[in-house]
């Protein structure tokens, strides 16, 4: 079969052999003419050659195969095991001395010894009597059973184990030297252990300490059970200045932190930041505010309020904030103003002839009221009474929120309005 071995196997496989050795035959497993894995049996042993695409061929010797022979002495029924035995041989069992012969093909053939002659019992002599057979071991309802189990390393073992009922696989069995009958506490099932052997004392646990309830200022920590969809329980805290409806008082937990909500100013609970993460926290908002009128999403740079695509921005004036909002009126006839902003005026009706005005009042979507104003006011009806916002709360509603999970999010900046 060496004929069928690509060019660059067979060439690299007569470099890394040493020089009385040969290949014997060999096979293709994988791959082709350039490319794959080749096994090969040589007079030194079984070797596999791989080769990848681009890669170079690599070698690995095969491990020889332990044969492994075994048998049950048909006497004693001692367990008689060999690996890698040379035949043919003599064997003899370690338990009654009972002689076998193993043969080339490892058959193990029973060898019988001629027995001698019988020698006449003197009179008056008690007759010994035979060994009873152990008999089975029971427990209650449950019946001692084994069963020989091979392992990976070649080798048998013998495992007990007790049932009611007869198994699938196994053999009553009596009990076995230097054991004894466990219970197992939980289930109530017998098992068998080393006699002599105590079974582990459970140590009673201490009774828990009182818990000193964590506070935070005026706020007190509460911890409750809250149950969950798929069946399970999970614990949360809380603060809370007067006592609950439900939950109890609870002390710090390991691996949280107070944290202070910015807005309301009411604590809460986060996870702690492990050491190696401090170094990872993220940088806040960038505070300008882009083209289309939205503040950036990115992070700012370190030691700035902006990120590096508005490196060297200038904050909008009250002004600038009036054109992102200004819209055009409903009504091509009615004459368009910008939005009012607290400081600065929007156009009134006498600049605009006596004619109808657009609304200068700014709505909740941060963009200019396109209605018309009523007459002698800047406002339309559904704005009356309206006042003008300054520009710092017109810049807050063109806020985002960051880009980045976790990272602090700042309102964009803007200048003051100059008188």
């Amino acid at each position: 079969m060496t004929e069928k071995i690509p060019e660059w196997a067979l060439n690299y496989i007569k470099e890394e052999l040493p020089q009385d050795a040969h290949v014997i035959n060999a096979m293709v497993i994988k791959g082709g003419s350039s490319s794959g894995t080749i096994l090969a049996n040589t007079s030194k042993g079984a070797i596999l050659v791989k080769k990848s695409v681009l890669g170079e061929p690599k070698m690995w010797h095969m491990p020889v195969a332990k044969q492994h022979v075994a048998f049950t002495c048909s006497e004693c029924s001692e367990r008689v095991e060999l690996v890698n035995p040379s035949a043919p041989r003599d064997v003899y069992c370690s338990g009654c001395g009972t002689k076998y012969h193993l043969s080339a093909n490892s058959t193990v053939l029973k060898v019988e010894i001629p027995m001698p002659a019988i020698p006449v019992k003197p009179e008056n002599v008690p007759e010994c009597t035979p060994k009873e057979e152990p008999q089975i071991f029971k427990y209650g309802d449950y019946t001692l059973y084994s069963r020989d189990v091979k392992l990976k390393n070649g080798g048998v073992r013998t495992i007990y184990f007790f049932s009611k009922h007869e198994p699938k696989s196994g053999k009553q069995s009596p009990m076995p030297e230097g054991y004894e009958v466990g219970v197992n506490n939980k289930t109530g099932l017998p098992f068998l252990r080393k006699s002599g052997k105590k079974p582990k004392e459970v140590k009673a646990e201490a009774p828990p300490a009182p818990q000193i309830p964590f506070k935070h200022g005026d706020y007190t920590l509460y911890a409750r059970k809250v149950k969950l969809k798929n069946g399970g329980e999970v614990e949360i805290y809380f603060f809370s200045k007067h006592k609950p409806v439900s939950g109890h008082v609870a002390p710090m937990p390991e691996g949280r932190v107070v944290g202070v909500n910015r807005k309301t100013g009411l604590p809460f609970l986060r996870k702690k930041e492990k050491p190696e993460e401090e170094g990872k926290k993220y940088r806040p908002q960038c505070a300008a505010i882009t083209d289309s009128g939205g503040q950036c999403r990115n992070s700012a740079r370190a030691g700035s309020k902006y990120c590096i695509a508005h490196k060297g921005y200038q904050p909008p004036t009250a002004g600038a904030i009036m054109e992102l909002m200004n819209t055009a009126p409903k009504t091509e006839a009615a004459k368009d103003v910008a939005p009012a902003v607290l400081g600065k005026l929007a156009e009134n009706d006498a600049e605009s002839g006596g004619g109808k005005v657009q609304c200068a009042a700014v709505t909740e979507d941060g963009i200019q009221c396109k209605n018309i104003a009523r007459e002698g006011s800047k406002y339309c009806a559904a704005h009356k009474r309206y006042h003008p916002k300054s520009a710092k709360s017109l810049a807050g509603m063109r806020d985002t929120k960051p880009k980045v999970e976790n990272a602090p999010d700042t309102v964009p900046s803007v200048r003051k309005q100059s008188k």
